[in-house]
Formats: C-alpha cells, structure tokens, sequence
C-alpha cells in the first residue's frame, strides 16, 4: 500500500504497473478507423476526375487560349507593317529634309546673288546720277 492521503483508511487496489494496453489499443483502433472513415469522405466529396471531366473543363480555357493566340499573332503581324512603314517614313523623311537642305543653300546663295545684283545696280544709279 501506499501512503497517500486520499486513500488513508480504505482498501482500494493499486493501480496497475507496466502498460496493460486495453485502454490505449482501443484508442488506437478508434483513431485509425477514424481516420479512415475521413479519408473515404474524402474521396466521396471530391470524386475521381475522369478524363472526360477534365476535358469539359479544359475546353473553354483552351478556346480562350487560341483566341488569345490568335489575337497576338495579329497584333505582331500588324506590329512588323508599322515598324516597315515607319522605316520607309524615316528613309522618305531623310531624303525629303536632304533635298530641303538643298533647296535651302541654293535659296540662299540665289538671295546672296540677288543682294550683289542689287549693289551693284545701287552703285551705277548712283554714278548715273552724278554725271
């Protein structure tokens, strides 16, 4: 017997030593088939997914995805004319402000000619006028 304060007095048997299991086993048992039962319920809610499943529902996105395809490989094809378009502008654009230049300078030597013309007319009226 032990000297417990509880127990002082009464004839109760000790507890028992070492594991008799009974009571964890039991545990055990429920917990696995527990377990189990959840794992079932699982599978149950969810379902398996077939083949045909999974194709209903890849079907739409996989439309969509073409589409999207479709609508890019527009948009680069589109893309490659501008930048040819642009590139031909920048060439037309070159030359167009080449030949401005030109016209510029031939103006402008044709306005230095015309400034000596008017000179040199200034010049014989004015010895026109002294004699």
């Amino acid at each position: 017997m032990t000297l417990d304060f509880w127990n002082m007095g009464r004839n109760v048997p000790p507890p028992p030593v070492g594991n008799t299991g009974s009571p964890k086993k039991g545990r055990n048992k429920m917990r696995s088939m527990l377990k189990a039962a959840v794992v079932f319920l699982a599978l149950g809610a969810f379902g398996c997914a077939t083949t045909g499943d999974i194709k209903k529902e890849t079907d739409p996105l996989a439309e969509r995805l073409a589409k999207v395809e479709g609508q890019l490989n527009t948009l680069q094809t589109k893309q490659a004319s501008l930048e040819s378009d642009l590139q031909s502008a920048k060439r037309t654009g070159a030359a167009d402000a080449d030949r401005a230049v030109q016209a510029a300078n031939r103006a402008e030597s044709a306005a230095a000619k015309a400034d000596e013309s008017a000179q040199k007319a200034q010049k014989a009226f004015e010895l026109h006028q002294r004699k």
